[in-house]
């Protein structure tokens, strides 16, 4: 069954890319059900950009530098509450700039990555 003026490559297409954002939002889900998109999208962004600081982060994403440091230590392994995190970034000092962390996907952060990417393959 094909959409109102939608092709039946277009339609195909489309379901590709549906299916592979319900695959994501269960995998997700199973990190935390009640994670934000927000967090998702920080994910992403240093996905993108590994190896950037918190503040170049911020400026890329728009989003203030303090809410983007909650996202960050969250994805990494402790959450701001004190409890486990997430375990998909990892926090690195630059060794140029000590009092500068670098940001990278862990290998939890690179697995899960790597299923989203083939979703869409």
């Amino acid at each position: 069954m094909m959409g109102y003026g939608v092709s039946e490559k277009e339609n195909k297409e489309m379901r590709k890319a549906v299916t592979g954002v319900l695959k994501t939002m269960r995998d997700v889900m199973e990190i935390n059900p009640g994670m934000p998109a927000a967090q998702i999208y920080v994910l992403m962004l240093v996905t993108l950009n590994e190896g950037k600081s918190l503040q170049e982060l911020a400026d890329m994403s728009g989003i203030r530098k303090a809410t983007m440091s909650r996202y960050l230590l969250d994805l990494s392994d402790k959450l701001r509450t004190g409890d486990s995190g997430y375990k998909l970034i990892n926090r690195d000092i630059d060794p140029e700039e000590l009092r500068r962390n670098m940001y990278t996907l862990a290998p939890r952060g690179r697995h899960f990555i790597n299923n989203v990417v083939s979703y869409f393959a």
